[in-house]
């Protein structure tokens, strides 16, 4: 077994743990096939947050088989966790690794390798472990921005949730863990580092000493070479007043949050046991504003909850309206079985859901646009990422989290640039390179 494949489907903290098991394979000495080329070993890692993720999770693994017969398959992942016995009866999977077992791959492959060649097809089930893997990373391969895992799993009990279940409850990785491998990242040549975690915002409650998420940032901005550090997706009543004053003095934490609201209604809250409510999202986007007033604010909305009707629906319209938010994901609500969301009975029609999700993607573009011309006129900081088409085309992103396009003939990737904004278009802004380091 000498090449491998990866394939992942999902967060950001997917995106770290294929990254580990890479590297792991890679201590091996079997290398990533090239394009074109049929490898011995193919890993899917997987995702289960909604029904649309299950199915693509079937169709790829299907795929795969039909057009790699020769190829073992390893499934990794929160579908493995949701369903194993579901991906185990799916064609050429030689083996299942949950999320707590993906630190098994290295030794099955091993293993494999000293057998005589017989692909056995039942899926491996292997014994789970909710301490956090002692595995991290030396580089983030195909990426300017390196991802760092801080924490796993989640306390939050929200009722259509299953990454909850599978991903279990949270834990977070020794501190000192953290800042060596940060220091390994940024050795490997990344300027940005991103912190993920499925609850972020826990970072810390659970070590002793007791720490948080503004300690580690306090420690990370100590990293020599690391230019920026990024946080993901953090709960609403996760930001705290601490964060917020930390944010405000940043040096190099970017500018940028991503706190999913799912809702602007407090009726749909309360049955999505969220731990916030409506006025809750206007205080903490209000704060992070007065106090850090180039901050972009992104969040996620679910549409079409059990029982959501219109006035639940113009409730969460008018929050986006009202707090226009810098991006906005927008998705329909999905029955997850073994939530407590699934056994509702007022679900929506699916045309409905349909409907309402058009409807506030007209403000959340609204809210977009508005941030992105703020910007127009101004210099700002970019860190660059490759080209985006030709004619010497080159994008990246500002601390605030805007795609920013740059036409130049010297190539830009893991640059920092500083850009004299000019004009805005959907998605992303453009501006006249003014520097670079």
């Amino acid at each position: 077994m000498q090449t491998c494949r990866f394939d992942t489907l999902g967060c950001k903290v997917n995106q770290y743990d294929t990254q580990v098991m890479r590297q792991a394979l890679g201590s091996l000495g079997v290398k990533e096939a090239q394009p074109g080329e049929v490898p011995d070993l193919i890993v899917l890692n997987t995702c289960t947050v909604t029904e649309t993720s299950d199915s693509k999770s079937r169709y790829l693994i299907r795929r795969l088989a039909r057009e790699n017969p020769q190829a073992r398959i390893v499934v990794t992942g929160c579908y493995v966790e949701a369903d194993r016995a579901a991906v185990a009866s799916l064609p050429q999977v030689s083996a299942c690794l949950g999320v707590k077992e993906e630190g098994q791959l290295a030794s099955l492959v091993e293993r494999w390798r000293e057998e005589d060649g017989t692909t056995g097809s039942a899926c491996t089930d292997m014994a789970h472990d909710l301490k956090m893997s002692p595995h991290s990373i030396q580089e983030f391969s195909g990426r300017t921005r390196a991802y760092l895992k801080v924490m796993d799993g989640c306390n939050y009990r929200c009722s259509f949730c299953k990454v909850r279940i599978v991903r279990g409850n949270a834990r977070s990785r020794p501190f000192k863990e953290l800042t060596a491998e940060a220091e390994a990242l940024v050795g490997s040549g990344h300027r940005e580092i991103v912190l993920v975690g499925i609850q972020l915002g826990y970072y810390g409650r659970d070590l002793v000493p007791a720490r948080d998420l503004a300690d580690l940032v306090d420690a990370l901005e100590e990293v020599p070479g690391l230019d920026r550090i990024r946080l993901s997706s953090i709960e609403p009543k996760d930001i705290t007043e601490r964060l917020i004053q930390r944010l405000a003095r940043r040096s190099r934490l970017c500018a940028h949050v991503h706190m999913p609201w799912q809702s602007g209604s407090d009726r749909v809250l309360t049955r999505m046991r969220r731990s916030y409510r409506r006025q809750d999202l206007e205080h903490i986007t209000r704060s992070l504003r007065s106090q850090v007033p180039d901050i972009g604010i992104a969040t996620d909305i679910m549409v079409g909850f059990p029982g959501e009707g219109e006035d639940e629906f113009l409730e969460t319209l008018g929050l986006v309206e009202e707090l226009s938010p810098s991006r906005v994901h927008i998705f329909p609500y999905s029955d997850r079985r073994g939530t407590d969301a699934a056994s509702f009975s007022d679900k929506v029609e699916p045309a409905e859901k349909k409907r309402l999700v058009e409807r506030l993607k007209e403000a959340a573009a609204r809210g977009e646009r508005a941030f992105h011309h703020s910007l127009l006129g101004q210099s700002v900081r970019v860190l660059m990422e490759g080209a985006c088409g030709g004619e010497g085309w080159q994008e990246g992103f500002t601390d605030n989290y805007v795609r920013v396009r740059v036409s130049s003939g010297i190539p830009l990737e893991n640059r920092l640039a500083q850009v004299a904004v000019t004009h805005a278009a959907e998605g992303h802004i453009f501006g006249n390179l003014l520097s670079f380091d």
